[in-house]
């Protein structure tokens, strides 16, 4: 429940949380053509992408107080959906 007697649903909870995460993703998407340049260019895009991949994928665990949680209740498949392939993408932004 929220103030002035609306109370949302597991749905409307669940999509709101997507949205940090989903942020999270738009910014590493931004960083990422910056990856190809030399210097400090593709040092600052290097780190901003893992950096928000990193936030968006721990945003995303199902630990209570987090985004993840919210979501995972409302619907297993959107958060696997989402959290698997950011998961991936990150432990695979460590090997490059």
């Amino acid at each position: 429940p929220i103030g002035w007697g609306y109370e949302i649903s597991q749905k409307e909870n669940g999509l709101s949380s997507l949205s940090g995460p989903l942020a999270n993703v738009v910014v590493a998407a931004v960083f990422f053509p910056l990856i190809g340049f030399e210097g400090f260019l593709g040092l600052v895009g290097n780190l901003g992408f893992i950096i928000n991949l990193w936030l968006a994928g721990f945003n995303l665990l199902p630990l209570a107080g987090l985004d993840g949680q919210k979501v995972f209740v409302w619907s297993r498949l959107v958060w696997a959906v989402f959290t698997i392939p950011i998961w991936l993408l990150t432990v695979f932004q460590l090997f490059m």
